[in-house]
């Protein structure tokens, strides 16, 4: 996404110029759908606001295209935005492990926990917790078991 830009406090800084061992990168690329965890309610996509914090976006034109990728046995979720590669992972401001789009230096990985084909729940090795949002806060996204778990779908 080339209109992904730092700014202030967030998370996209340019302190880093993507990451290392660059050669394990996959092919593969798709959005991201989140559901309701058990309910398998679509909610949208996993996007990425001009901030660099994550967000819950309703049209799949606004939806990152993820990247997997596999380092020092962890798993990593990235995108390109044009000149950086940029990781998902949590922060922790006040607790709440909101996502957003980190350099290497900051990023954590995730485990995929399988449901069905293509189905499953990414879990933050960070905070330990499942991919959540607020229904009534927004449409920002966490690593956080104190709000609602989603699943989510690759294609």
């Amino acid at each position: 996404m080339a209109d992904v830009e730092a700014k202030g406090n967030s998370p996209l800084f340019l302190a880093s110029e993507g990451g290392a061992g660059d050669t394990d990168v996959s092919d593969w690329s798709t959005p991201i759908e989140l559901y309701r965890k058990n309910k398998k309610d679509f909610v949208g996509w996993l996007g990425m606001r001009k901030n660099g914090w994550a967000s819950l976006v309703t049209e799949e034109k606004y939806a990152i295209h993820w990247h997997y990728y596999f380092y020092d046995h962890k798993h990593f979720l990235r995108f390109h935005n044009g000149t950086y590669w940029w990781y998902l992972s949590p922060d922790h401001p006040n607790g709440a492990y909101q996502l957003g789009g980190w350099a290497w230096h900051n990023a954590t990985g995730w485990e995929w926990s399988l449901v069905g084909q293509n189905w499953g729940y990414f879990v933050s090795n960070y905070s330990g917790q499942q991919i959540s949002y607020k229904p009534e806060g927004g449409d920002a996204l966490y690593a956080n078991k104190e709000f609602t778990e989603l699943a989510a779908h690759g294609r």
